[in-house]
């Protein structure tokens, strides 16, 4: 990791003229503290988008996909097939990535205020222990493993309920058991973080989102 972080030309690689200069002038307004090593930005809207993710996947590089909301498909199969992590394009926010290029550099912490005990099946909480079912162990392990990047919905359903083709609802009423039980604001969570159609992610304890 570079002392003073820029993005190299080689990072485009596989990104399009219109994301590079968007990706560029957010990069322009604000100071980068990190940015990975062997960075490859993938603009998901490329016929060729996900030859690429898996090729570049092969040569090690950390992958950040580029994408609109509205790209929901393409971006359930980016991650599919190794995306590390996205950028929503259309405008770009500077803070964003900023926020998702560290997080890749540095790794995604634990919140401090949040322990999963997997042993005897419970999380702390600020120091307050809460119990916790074997499923939602599975699924708290899973959300912490990916290191603060998203899981999708059907990635979770497998290895909580054993099969991609359920019907999430039973994700998201797990999801909202578990916020109820361990978020200060359940609404407006710190720990579970939502993307709409996408899945699910840990955050770091600031408020984030409204829940989803």
């Amino acid at each position: 990791m570079l002392s003073r972080p820029v993005l190299p030309e080689s990072a485009f690689s596989a990104c399009n003229a219109v994301d590079q200069l968007e990706i560029e002038a957010a990069a322009a307004r604000i100071t980068l503290r990190f940015v990975p090593d062997a960075l490859a930005f993938v603009s998901l809207n490329e016929a060729d988008a996900m030859t690429q993710i898996r090729d570049k996947r092969k040569a090690a590089n950390t992958i950040v996909g580029l994408a609109t909301r509205a790209w929901k498909a393409a971006r359930i199969a980016a991650l599919d097939a190794g995306v590390d992590e996205f950028l929503t394009m259309g405008p770009l926010e500077p803070a964003e990535l900023a926020a998702r290029l560290e997080l890749l550099a540095t790794g995604a912490a634990v919140p401090s205020a949040f322990k999963l005990h997997r042993v005897d099946r419970s999380v702390a909480v600020v120091g307050k222990r809460h119990p916790l079912t074997a499923r939602e162990v599975d699924l708290l392990t899973m959300l912490l493993d990916a290191k603060g990047r998203y899981v999708t919905h059907n990635a979770l359903l497998e290895r909580c309920w054993g099969s991609p083709d359920l019907d999430r609802q039973k994700l998201r009423v797990a999801i909202n058991r578990l916020r109820k039980r361990i978020e200060p604001d359940p609404a407006l969570p710190r720990y579970i973080l939502a993307e709409a159609a996408i899945g699910y992610r840990i955050g770091t304890g600031a408020p984030m989102q409204p829940a989803g």
